[in-house]
């Protein structure tokens, strides 16, 4: 809306940190023992979600619209074209995310030792889905 009043972009954070982590399913390893079919539906159900979302752009632009209560039609389109550009295209995030966010945990959390991505990510319901 700014833009269309004149202003300027000073800074978008996603240009100093592309990777930083915005998104993402967490489960813990015992729910997986025990409910991973469940698991594995709703991973299925939310790859096929954001592909539809993503191939459907005039009626995610009505939804993003609605649920946001916004009145504003380009702002939604704006908001649409920017979130696309943001999403995994296969629901799987790319090597530079999950370095991004193990990098992020460590200084986070201060820990003197890395994380290997294994210890925090299981994309076989991805790969599956």
């Amino acid at each position: 809306m700014l833009y269309r009043d004149g202003f300027h972009k000073l800074a978008f954070s996603g240009d100093y940190l592309p990777h930083y982590p915005i998104g993402g399913i967490g489960v813990t390893d015992d729910l997986i023992k025990k409910r991973r079919a469940d698991i594995q539906s709703f991973v299925t159900a939310t790859v096929k979600g954001m592909d539809y979302y993503r191939q459907h752009r005039s009626e995610s632009i009505k939804f993003i619209a609605s649920e946001l209560k916004m009145s504003d039609a380009s702002l939604a389109e704006q908001m649409f074209d920017w979130h696309r550009t943001v999403l995994a295209d296969d629901g799987r995030p790319s090597q530079a995310w999950i370095n991004g966010v193990l990098d992020f945990t460590e200084k986070s959390l201060d820990l003197s030792t890395p994380i290997s991505a294994d210890q925090v990510f299981d994309f076989s319901f991805v790969d599956k889905a």
